[in-house]
C-alpha cells in the first residue's frame, strides 16, 4: 500500500507540474509519461474494485456477527430462565422430599415395619367393630394379618406382648366371624364372633 500511495503522489504531482512545464516549454507531455499515466490510472481501479469487493465482505461478515451476537444473547437469557427453573425445580423436590421423609416416619408410640407403622403397645380388650372405630379415631387403622405377621416376625424385640393374647385384625371370615391372631405364636390364627373381646393393634 506504500507503494500505491507513492505512485498516487507521484501521479498527482506530475498532473500538477505538468500544465506549468508545458505552458513554460509549450512542448507536448512524453510519449512514456503518457503510458505510465494510463497504465497506473488502470491500477487505481483495479485497487478501488478489489477494496469495493473486500469492503463489501466485510459488512456480510459484520451484518452475521451481529446477527449471531443476537442469537448468542437470546440463548444466554433462555439458557438463565432454564437455570432459574431448575433450580426452582430443585427447591420443590427437597421441600417434597423433606415432606415426604416426615410423613414416612412413625409416630413415637409406633414401630416402621417395612413400609408401614404399627402400635409398640396393644390398645385394651374390646369388640371388633369398636376396636375399629379406636384406630379410625386416632387415625389409622386396624391392622391387616399380614402386616400382623410381619411386624411380629421381624420386630418381636420391638413390640410388646404380641403372642400373650389374641388380637383382633382386619380380616373377615365368615358370617359374623373374624380373625383373631397371636395368642400362643405369630402363626396362630382363629375365628371369632366379632362381638367378642379381644385386644388389638392400629396401623398406618
Amino acid at each position: 500500500m506504500k507503494i500505491e500511495k507513492f505512485i498516487c503522489i507521484f501521479i498527482i504531482g506530475l498532473l500538477v507540474i505538468s500544465p506549468i512545464v508545458l505552458a513554460e516549454s509549450n512542448e507536448s507531455v512524453p510519449k512514456w509519461v503518457e503510458d505510465k499515466l494510463v497504465e497506473h490510472t488502470k491500477e487505481l481501479d483495479k485497487l478501488n474494485k478489489e477494496i469495493g469487493k473486500i469492503w463489501k465482505e466485510l459488512t456480510w461478515v459484520t451484518k452475521k456477527l451481529t446477527q449471531h451476537s443476537k442469537e448468542i444473547y437470546n440463548l444466554t437469557k433462555k439458557t438463565l430462565h432454564l437455570q432459574e427453573q431448575i433450580n426452582k425445580l430443585k427447591e420443590q423436590y427437597s421441600e417434597l422430599k423433606e415432606l415426604i421423609n416426615k410423613l414416612d416416619e412413625c409416630p413415637s408410640d409406633m414401630v416402621k415395619v417395612s413400609g408401614y407403622c404399627i402400635d409398640k403397645d396393644e390398645n385394651s380388650e374390646n369388640t371388633w367393630f369398636r376396636q375399629v372405630a379406636l384406630c379410625a379415631s386416632e387415625d389409622k387403622r386396624l391392622c391387616s394379618p399380614s402386616e400382623w405377621h410381619g411386624a411380629c416376625n421381624v420386630s418381636l424385640n420391638r413390640l410388646d406382648d404380641m403372642t400373650d393374647d389374641l388380637e383382633w385384625v382386619d380380616s373377615l371370615s365368615v358370617s359374623n366371624a373374624a380373625h383373631a391372631i397371636g395368642g400362643s405364636s405369630c402363626e396362630s390364627v382363629d375365628s371369632s364372633d366379632r362381638k367378642e373381646k379381644f385386644v388389638a393393634r392400629c396401623c398406618k
